[in-house]
């Protein structure tokens, strides 16, 4: 029976930083590729970028634009780079919760390693506390009598007062917020967070209104007391 060979420590220190330099490197090279793309994509005619990538690149789109993805976010934030591949593409995933994703860029940001796995726990307690809200919701929404929790669907009919008044609550929006602000509302906007948004809106407003109600002295009182002075 062969003797398997002996590697000595210094031989393991040196193999691990050769391998913890091939995976910086990956990360690297994705991100470059991501910034030729996005040149070529500038570059080439409305409809040919696609059909140039499968055609001479040797991946399909939708590889083509994780890349793209990637390369943007490192323009934006550095500090993502450090992170392997495997859980940069978690990380990039449309289904990544964008509470997550600030997680990660502040704990890179305060130069802490974060792994694939923990980065599969922080979504999954994402999306227990969305469940947790969504009850929440539901539960102030009933109590207040609002039944209706499905605000808004994706193909309804609307007038023209409906189209005009939607463009001026939009233009409101882009007016006060910051572009970090709308960046941050539109990433991964969809139609049930719309939902969720507007009914925290309702049921906030009226939660404020019956607060200052109970707190706001009645005229009777108001004028009893300037009687009794």
């Amino acid at each position: 029976m062969l003797s398997k060979p002996e590697i000595s420590p210094a031989e393991l220190q040196e193999v691990a930083g050769r391998i913890k330099l091939l995976h910086k490197k990956a990360t690297e090279h994705a991100v470059e590729i991501g910034r030729e793309l996005l040149r070529i994509k500038a570059a080439l005619p409305h409809g040919a970028f696609v059909k140039w990538v499968e055609r001479e690149c040797a991946f399909k789109i939708r590889m083509a634009q994780n890349f793209m993805t990637l390369a943007r976010e490192v323009e934006s934030n550095t500090g993502i780079a450090a992170l392997v591949p495997s859980t940069l593409r978690l990380y990039l995933s449309n289904t990544t919760p964008p509470p997550v994703r600030r997680l990660v860029k502040s704990r890179l940001d305060n130069g802490e390693r974060v792994s694939r796995h923990a980065l599969h726990a922080a979504i999954a307690e994402a999306r227990m506390q969305r469940a947790r809200d969504d009850t929440s919701v539901t539960a102030i929404a009933s109590h207040r009598g609002d039944a209706k929790l499905d605000l808004l669907a994706a193909g309804d009919s609307a007038t023209d007062s409906e189209i005009d008044r939607s463009k001026k609550i939009a233009d409101l929006l882009m007016q006060r917020l910051s572009t970090n602000d709308y960046e941050y509302v539109m990433d991964g906007m969809n139609w049930g967070i719309w939902n969720r948004v507007l009914v925290w809106l309702w049921t906030k407003q009226r939660a404020s209104a019956g607060s200052a109600n109970a707190v706001r002295p009645s005229k009777a009182t108001g004028s009893a007391t300037a009687t009794a002075a």
